[in-house]
């Protein structure tokens, strides 16, 4: 069992004197920002071996995590004297700004390993977390993966010398995420007050319906292989990924009172191969030279956004003259100008 946290506590001061650009009668900014992060957990593990071949050992464990953040600012746009920094030196009255966040996993895990004349591997391993940022009925999401490898040439006794060490290995697996805190909801932001009366204006991001966490299912198959004593290797890997229900923001009708929402959008699909090759020109006593040469190649397609839409709109600057947007049949996105 241990617990631990991460904490940083921040203070900016942004000074303008007098007669600088853009600031005739200076400017003075102090912010304070704090960040915080509380794990705990626990783990229990028990290892047995069921006999001179096989043996099987398992974990059980949970964890708790909070994170915080908080970011307060004042600022004075204009001195009374200069020179004096302060927030009481202010010609104007000072604007503030607060912003606070709070978002708590809570998890469970479990795995369960096998292995069979140290040349077969077989491990399961499962999770399930709560996280504080879902809807309360689609806050807890289950994600497991299971791995599997044979060093063949520990079963065929192949001449190390020559063939050093060969593994295939196979694996599926799933990753679940969830979100930022405070998006199921339409809130209010507060703005520089209008003389002595505060302004708030509702959120222009329309709050989601039923939101669900991401899901993302992966499969790989790799080969990796080492000849004349690990003085040169190969190691290939054949990947897919499938993406499923992703968390993001998407343009709306300004007519809706909104800019955008938050949605799941359908499903993107990654399929690539990465080959890896490796070598030892040169080893002679303390020396030795090592080679390393990498190659990747990765297809990304989207099959389907939400529901019926063949073109999803994820962003677009001022003017409209870059949109960036995701359509069906195409790569992850693409801009139009």
């Amino acid at each position: 069992v241990r617990a631990g946290t991460d904490y940083q506590n921040e203070k900016v001061e942004v000074k303008r004197a007098y007669h600088s650009i853009n600031y005739r009668e200076g400017r003075y900014q102090v912010s304070n920002l704090y960040r915080q992060e509380t794990n705990a957990d626990f783990l229990l593990f028990a290892r047995k071996d069921i006999s001179e071949d096989f043996t099987l050992s398992g974990s059980f464990g949970g964890n708790i995590m909070n994170n915080q953040y908080t970011n307060q600012r004042s600022t004075v746009e204009k001195l009374v004297v200069p020179d004096v920094y302060s927030l009481s030196n202010a010609k104007e009255t000072p604007t503030t700004y607060y912003y606070q966040t709070q978002k708590e996993i809570q998890s469970l895990y479990a795995m369960i390993s096998a292995e069979w004349r140290g040349q077969i591997f077989l491990d399961l391993t499962g999770r399930n977390d709560w996280s504080s940022t879902l809807p309360a009925d689609n806050n807890s999401y289950f994600y497991p993966s299971v791995t599997a490898s044979w060093i063949f040439t520990e079963t065929f006794g192949m001449d190390p010398g020559v063939f050093t060490f060969g593994k295939l290995r196979l694996g599926l697996a799933q990753v679940g995420n969830d979100t930022d805190p405070y998006r199921l909801n339409a809130t209010y932001n507060s703005s520089n007050p209008y003389g002595n009366n505060p302004l708030y204006s509702l959120t222009n991001t329309m709050p989601p319906l039923n939101l669900v966490n991401e899901l993302i299912t992966s499969q790989e198959l790799g080969l990796d292989l080492r000849f004349f004593q690990s003085r040169l290797g190969i190691d290939f890997t054949y990947y897919k990924s499938v993406a499923k229900n992703q968390i993001l923001s998407a343009v709306v009708s300004s007519t809706s009172g909104y800019n955008s929402q938050t949605i799941n959008a359908g499903q993107v699909d990654n399929n690539g191969i990465e080959i890896m090759l490796s070598g030892t020109p040169v080893a002679r006593g303390d020396f030795s030279w090592d080679i390393m040469l990498n190659w990747s190649k990765n297809n990304s397609k989207i099959v389907s956004l939400n529901g019926d839409i063949e073109r999803l709109e994820l962003y677009k600057t001022e003017g409209n003259q870059i949109t960036v947007v995701a359509d069906v049949g195409g790569a992850s996105v693409s801009y139009t100008h």
